[in-house]
């Protein structure tokens, strides 16, 4: 899609204007009287219809209810105008005076419910080719708002495509693969990838325990960005890439193991912040990402129950269940970080755990932290961008029970709930004293049902989360 600003009225298939300016346009005044009797005052309402005009052949008028009016309010307009456009190839976008704050969700929402997954599809792509934010009343120039909107929904669509290919499509290589794309876009990001020789030489036990069961072995991929301001901090982003999940020996259930394929999520998510990167000038913090990439699968070669295994950072694991195999991959890959990089902060993106979903739904990611000093920042984050976060309890007595019997650490607690605080508890022993933050996104990351601008699927979440808290570092 191609989105530009024009400073006068400009001819398209469909024109979208807030009721409260429709005298604005010249053709809409003979329609005044007929749309007062449908309109409410201050209701969240959108009527459609035809008008006899060689500009124009459909007019789309929204009104937004002031009560309850917000950003994600107008977020949720923009998704559900879109969904009403149908073979339309040109939309223009009226903005009024006084609407210019409004134009960043608007168009937020109207992007990312343009996606559809299609790759699989014999049909037409996205009807609207073009779309034009309409300023004639205003001499503001909004191209630094739509190139951040160009590229956020493109790195989103992004991100939804990698979770909703299916595991025989992505394999470990292929997210491998997809970071050297993105690096050969953007020169400024480097890329190093550990197959499963460099990984067994350099004692990635856990990681490769968890790989070890599949014909597709597992990668350690590492994407390095450096910022051009000086005295930049680095910040780490480490993903949990299980790019499929059957549970290991400890085999999941019919209902649950068909979506296994979204258990690479976080990764996804990794290489979306970086794909977000090669479409911007510049970040003001230079930027790690590593992405542990595993398939846990099932064979003669597979990890056992009761097995013990040791880490990259040598502490040794009872495999007390072999469904919880992502904390395993993000030991490793926590551990190698902070060995090999220093690093000012990490925050690590995990589909991790059932439990979340359990205790938050699918709409608030989990959040867990060793310094909740910088949770602030995560919620200030969450509120410029309105994807729900809820701090969770990262508690001594909880991560003490993560200790072995007969081993340092056990993977699993069998019979104690709290499933989320018990993996961050695992995950804590790798982290150190390193300012860390740990999502849980196993409920946000995958939707089961059509939302205003999510669509079945990949949601896309933290994305814009994460690209906001990397500008506004403390």
């Amino acid at each position: 899609m191609i989105l530009k600003q024009s400073y006068k009225f400009i001819q398209s298939d469909v024109l979208i204007i807030s009721y409260k300016n429709i005298l604005d346009i010249p053709i809409l005044k003979g329609y005044s009287k007929y749309l007062k009797n449908i309109f409410k005052e201050g209701k969240n309402m959108i009527y459609s219809f035809l008008i006899p005009s060689n500009k124009i052949s459909n007019i789309i008028i929204y009104s937004l209810d002031k009560n309850e009016e917000s950003f994600e309010e107008i977020r949720k307009m923009g998704g559900k105008l879109r969904k009403i456009l149908k073979n339309e190839k040109t939309c223009t976008i009226y903005l009024g005076k006084g609407e210019e704050i409004n134009l960043k969700p608007l168009l937020e929402g109207f992007l990312l419910a343009s996606y559809k997954f299609d790759k699989y599809k014999k049909i037409d792509k996205n009807s609207i080719k073009k779309i034009a934010v309409s300023t004639p009343k205003t001499k503001k120039d909004f191209s630094s708002v739509l190139g951040y909107l160009n590229s956020i929904y493109q790195s989103i669509f992004y991100v939804r495509d990698l979770v909703n290919r299916p595991g025989n499509d992505v394999i470990p290589e292929v997210l491998a693969n997809e970071s050297k794309v993105i690096s050969k876009a953007d020169k400024r990001i480097k890329v190093t990838v550990l197959d499963e020789k460099k990984l067994k030489k350099n004692s990635f036990h856990a990681l490769l325990s968890v790989g070890q069961s599949s014909k597709h072995p597992p990668r350690l991929i590492i994407l390095n960005y450096k910022s051009k301001l000086k005295n930049a901090k680095t910040i780490a982003l480490v993903g949990k890439g299980l790019t499929f999940d059957t549970g290991g020996l400890n085999l999941k259930p019919g209902s649950s193991i068909t979506d296994m394929k979204f258990d690479m999520a976080g990764a996804a998510t990794v290489l979306g912040i970086f794909k977000m990167l090669s479409l911007r000038n510049e970040l003001p913090v230079n930027l790690i990402g590593v992405i542990g990439a595993a398939e846990n699968s099932i064979s003669d070669k597979a990890t056992r129950p009761g097995d013990i295994i040791s880490s990259y950072a040598g502490k040794t694991i009872e495999i007390t269940n072999t469904d919880a195999e992502g904390r395993l991959v993000l030991a490793d890959a926590i551990s190698y970080t902070i060995d090999k990089h220093k690093i000012d902060k990490l925050y690590d993106i995990a589909t991790l755990t059932g439990g979340c979903i359990a205790a938050l739904g699918y709409d608030i990611t989990g959040v867990l932290t060793n310094k909740e000093d910088e949770y602030k920042l995560i919620e200030k984050s969450s509120k410029n961008t309105d994807e729900k976060v809820w701090l969770l309890p990262l508690d001594k007595d909880y991560i003490k029970k993560t200790k072995g019997d007969i081993s340092d650490l056990k993977n699993y607690n069998k019979g104690f709930f709290a499933d989320t605080i018990m993996a961050a508890g695992f995950l804590s022993h790798f982290v150190k004293n390193t300012p860390w933050v740990h999502f849980d996104i196993a409920g946000t990351s995958f939707s089961k049902s059509e939302k205003e601008y999510i669509t079945k699927g990949g949601t896309g979440c933290l994305v814009r989360l994460i690209w906001d808290l990397l500008n506004n570092i403390d």
